[in-house]
């Protein structure tokens, strides 16, 4: 079995996955309004659980970027895509949930 630490590693890894299977969806799209410092310091907080097969059991926006838009459009691609299948460790620790931070 794996260390906490490993496990730790593993899901900053998977979420990456997570975070670029959202940006590639044909629904995902950075609001044109954004300034280039926007792009930058915008983030978005997001609470993920997902299922064995990489659907998405629940989303809650945490912590809003400040943009309306930019938060509705993460939301709603994260609520309609089929992530990654979680590896096998991570399965029960991806079902009970985490927060993730997302930028554009």
């Amino acid at each position: 079995s794996l260390s906490d630490g490993q496990i730790q590693e593993q899901a900053q890894g998977y979420l990456a996955d997570c975070a670029r299977a959202i940006k590639q969806h044909p629904a995902y799209a950075v609001p044109d309004t954004l300034t280039p410092a926007q792009r930058v310091s915008l983030k978005v907080e997001l609470f993920f659980r997902i299922g064995p097969d990489g659907r998405a059991l629940e989303v809650k926006l945490v912590t809003p970027s400040g943009h309306a838009i930019f938060d509705r459009d993460m939301l709603a691609v994260a609520r309609v895509i089929r992530f990654p299948k979680p590896p096998d460790e991570l399965i029960a620790r991806m079902a009970k949930g985490v927060t993730a931070v997302l930028r554009p």
